[in-house]
């Protein structure tokens, strides 16, 4: 980001991805300026089953990666939530 201004950049949340992905494929076409298309299903493929953490473990990456996911929202003046 030191290289390149912030308009070059596009965010995706992956949350968005999963949820509405035509949605956020055609918002990923348009940042290009590239023709949308439709593709006839988004299939969620490598999704991943994971034990859930204790809440301990929980609270301790939250502690941890909180400054930095603030910092990051603050940058990008959007809100993630990936910390309670």
């Amino acid at each position: 980001m030191e290289i390149f201004p912030r308009n070059q950049f596009l965010i995706v949340k992956s949350e968005d991805l999963f949820a509405t992905p035509e949605t956020t494929v055609n918002e990923v076409f348009e940042f290009l300026g590239v023709e949308s298309y439709q593709l006839p299903q988004y299939p969620q493929v490598n999704q991943g089953k994971y034990p859930p953490i204790s809440e301990s473990i929980r609270q301790t990456m939250n502690d941890y990666f909180r400054p930095f996911n603030q910092q990051l929202e603050e940058y990008l003046d959007r809100k993630f939530n990936w910390y309670c």
